[in-house]
């Protein structure tokens, strides 16, 4: 029988591990084996580990963490024993919370429908502070209430919601849910941190509205980068907007140099001229293009 660091090993491997797994679930032995690597999903551990590894660097929801082997060999023993029914449900649930995006993915894609409302802001709490968001979908389309979206999205920190925000435009939610999104988001563009404000700006679909239009206008002054990048295209017709984007065309910052450049994409040569103003600017400046040939 391989010992558990083996499993672990064939676990990893990009090609025919699934299938090595399955083997394995066949055999009581091996099957006990899968399950303790899978009842690492969650540990306090793991989660400490993760936190020291963002505590080192710059927050960023899309990076994927440290122990990318590690976690893929636990994700897959997951997904095989849910393939066998052999995963328990106290296992994907603490799985949920896990440092890794796939773990927290296939737990999700385990309890499905099952996913209770508490557990669902276990997952995207973690998928907020820890990685990208593939699996959200699944995770919010668990609720069926107005009151169980709102309960979610409500306790939220503002460090989470300005990235949970963006899930309350799905279009194919019951009408019920739907409307109070809708709802959620216009409260949310008062929000008082200018990261919620500037999110749920972004989400929302009317973009004449004027709440809209301020809370965008305001997504332009905001530290985050991501954010200011996503807005700046959305304000491109807005004449309020133009000293903004002017001063984007100088900015430090190599992406949000690129972004401003891109908005001229769809207006006309005289909104061009009237964002550029008196002093002209040059959109050929390589300052505008280089971008993210010199990401820091």
């Amino acid at each position: 029988m391989l010992t558990k660091q083996e499993i672990l090993a064939a676990l990893a491997q990009p090609w025919g591990s699934f299938e090595a797994g399955k083997r394995l679930a066949q055999d009581p032995e091996g099957s006990a084996v899968l399950l303790e690597i899978a009842r690492d999903a969650g540990s306090a551990e793991r989660v400490a580990a993760a936190d020291a590894s963002l505590a080192e660097g710059p927050r960023s929801p899309w990076v994927m963490r440290r122990d990318e082997e590690t976690g893929g060999s636990i994700a897959r023993a997951i997904e095989v024993l849910a393939g066998e029914g052999l995963a328990p449900p106290p296992v994907l649930f603490r799985a949920l919370g896990d440092p890794h995006h796939y773990v927290r993915y296939e737990a999700v894609c385990a309890l499905q429908w099952r996913l209770p409302v508490q557990e669902a802001q276990v997952f995207l709490r973690a998928e907020a502070r820890y990685g990208s968001y593939k699996a959200t979908k699944a995770g919010l389309e668990a609720l069926t209430t107005a009151e169980d979206l709102r309960a979610l999205i409500g306790p939220m920190d503002p460090d989470d919601l300005q990235f949970a925000v963006q899930f309350l435009s799905f279009k194919h939610w019951s009408a019920p849910l739907q409307q109070e999104a809708c709802r959620l988001l216009r409260e949310l563009l008062h929000h008082p941190d200018g990261r919620v404000r500037a999110s749920a700006a972004l989400t929302h679909p009317d973009g004449d509205d004027p709440a809209v239009r301020a809370a965008l206008l305001d997504a332009l002054r905001v530290p985050e980068p991501w954010i200011r990048w996503a807005a700046i295209v959305r304000v491109a017709h807005d004449p309020a907007a133009h000293p903004l984007i002017r001063a984007a065309l100088r900015d430090p910052d190599p992406r949000l140099r690129m972004a401003a450049s891109e908005s001229f994409a769809d207006v006309d040569e005289p909104t061009t001229r009237e964002i550029l103003g008196e002093d002209g600017g040059d959109l050929s400046d390589p300052s505008c293009s280089r971008g993210w040939s010199d990401r820091t």
